[in-house]
């Protein structure tokens, strides 16, 4: 339920502009004590994402990031382990000319008896 919020964005605000067929992976592994989960698509980017929206008459506002954040802190509220969340627009932060958004996510894993 963590990531659901970021494929959902990966679709609709990255894919979904670009009117053609796109990429989307889904990555889940174990590091550690941590699960690590990628989200990575070639749509056509955070930023550009956010220009868009934000060129809009009707303002949309994302719920996405709050809710994972959330998610994480309840995640820490159990072991005190903290989650971490980053967003990678790939054409600006020198991933080459790849177009796309990498969403990473490092979640503790709480560990019941």
């Amino acid at each position: 339920m963590i990531i659901q919020p970021i494929v959902e964005n990966a679709i609709k605000h990255g894919l979904a502009p670009k009117n053609i067929s796109g990429y989307l992976e889904i990555r889940l592994e174990m590091v550690d004590d941590l699960l690590y989960c990628s989200v990575d698509d070639d749509g056509i980017g955070w930023d550009k994402s956010n220009s868009i929206k934000s060129s809009r008459l009707i303002k949309h506002e994302s719920t996405a990031l709050s809710v994972i954040k959330e998610r994480l802190q309840i995640i820490k509220s159990f072991n005190g382990s903290v989650g971490k969340l980053e967003i990678i627009d790939k054409f600006k932060s020198g991933f080459g000319n790849k177009e796309g958004t990498l969403v990473e996510i490092l979640i503790p894993i709480v560990k019941m008896l």
